[in-house]
């Protein structure tokens, strides 16, 4: 699917070009999802990106075509939020990323 690959690309732009650790949620849930017999709840999801966001410094979302319709991008904000976790925006570029 284009948008793991486009997450996984942009995961790998933030650890070498803003030295931070992430956590490429859509990444995880695609490789895990083709050995499940069953998906993961909504409910598992959401306990579960708690305990992955808490030691997070920040939540990366990256402006992909409909982001903003995006269950897992809006559970990944709305926890950063309660969490208190900064929120950041960014866009592809010719040059890689650039933050919006």
């Amino acid at each position: 699917m284009q948008r793991v690959e486009d997450a996984a690309k942009f995961a790998a732009w933030i650890l070498e070009n803003e030295q931070k650790n992430v956590f490429p949620a859509a990444c995880v849930d695609m490789a895990v999802r083709k050995y499940q017999t069953k998906p993961n709840s909504p409910e598992w999801w959401e306990q579960n990106m708690q305990v992955f966001m808490q030691p997070s410094e920040a939540c990366y979302v990256l402006r992909l075509e409909g982001w903003e319709s995006s269950s897992g991008v809006k559970l990944e904000m709305s926890i950063a939020e309660k969490l208190g976790k900064p929120i950041y925006h960014y866009t592809a570029t010719e040059q890689g990323y650039q933050r919006v």
